[in-house]
């Protein structure tokens, strides 16, 4: 940033990782070059130039402040859009959400308004848990971090809401599998952790998690491997700490496809993809 500059890493001396510059305040135009830092890691000091415009140095103190800023929300729901497999988001009102902070039992509340936005203030560099709540709704939560630089700061976020109809088919989004394989890849992790968060969140309720295919290879191979595919993603769901007793795997094959690509039917790549997905239901 100009003359000397500050900088954090991880590791050991010779074995550094992860040198990122420590940026202003602690950095400016000016030498900046030494900083012990407390404890708690909130305060120290530091030698700098800055205050000086003949080159003479001085010792500094400084402690961490949190910049206040806005999370603005929207609290949304996926439609399957009328003779297409397309999802669209339309805005669901009146939901309760409730901002809590990290180690804290207590809670700010709003109500999303008709469009399905809200606001909370938040501070930067703390971490928050904000918990959606509405009647004929499954209950949503969600963790964020806000990275604000300055008090004029917004940081956005979008909680997805499915209503806790019984027996209605949820698709989990971006869980893909490898051809012939039913191990559960990274992405497919991250996705699988967000129905994890989500029982836990609802924790009255069971599910059945489908694996379904596409019409390629046999009616027995489709059915086979749906259902590896299903057990795969149960076992990792209770592995995140949900009863088994909640969850039943079922692997549809190519029984339940979506659009007119059946045995013999000419079709491209993106529209078998639409068949070979991964739904949820409620139980009970």
């Amino acid at each position: 940033m100009g003359g000397l500059d500050l900088f954090k890493a991880i590791g050991t001396h010779g074995a550094w990782t992860g040198v990122v510059n420590l940026k202003y305040p602690l950095n400016t135009s000016q030498d900046d070059f030494g900083i012990a830092v407390d404890s708690t890691g909130t305060k120290g000091m530091l030698s700098s130039s800055r205050l000086s415009g003949s080159g003479f140095d001085d010792i500094l103190t400084f402690e961490e402040v949190r910049i206040p800023c806005t999370l603005t929300g929207k609290t949304v729901e996926r439609l399957a859009q009328a003779g297409t497999v397309r999802k669209v988001e339309v805005p669901v009102p009146n939901v309760l959400l409730q901002l809590y902070e990290d180690g804290s039992d207590k809670a700010i509340e709003v109500y999303s308004d008709a469009n399905g936005n809200f606001t909370f203030p938040v501070k930067a560099g703390m971490k928050y848990n904000i918990r959606g709540t509405k009647p004929k709704y499954l209950t949503q939560s969600l963790v964020v971090s806000p990275d604000c630089r300055f008090n004029t700061d917004s940081v956005k976020v979008e909680m997805v809401f499915n209503r806790d109809t019984p027996n209605k088919p949820i698709v989990l989004e971006n869980i893909y599998y490898d051809l012939d394989k039913f191990d559960i890849k990274p992405e497919a992790a991250r996705e699988l952790d967000k129905l994890v968060q989500l029982l836990k969140d609802n924790p009255s309720i069971r599910i059945e998690l489908s694996s379904h295919t596409d019409s390629r290879q046999s009616d027995r191979y489709n059915q086979m491997l749906s259902q590896l595919r299903a057990q795969s993603a149960v076992d990792y769901i209770i592995s995140s700490g949900i009863a088994r007793e909640r969850l039943v795997a079922k692997g549809y094959g190519e029984t339940r496809l979506i659009n007119r690509c059946k045995d013999d039917v000419s079709c491209s790549e993106d529209q078998h993809q639409e068949n070979r997905r991964t739904e949820f239901k409620i139980l009970r």
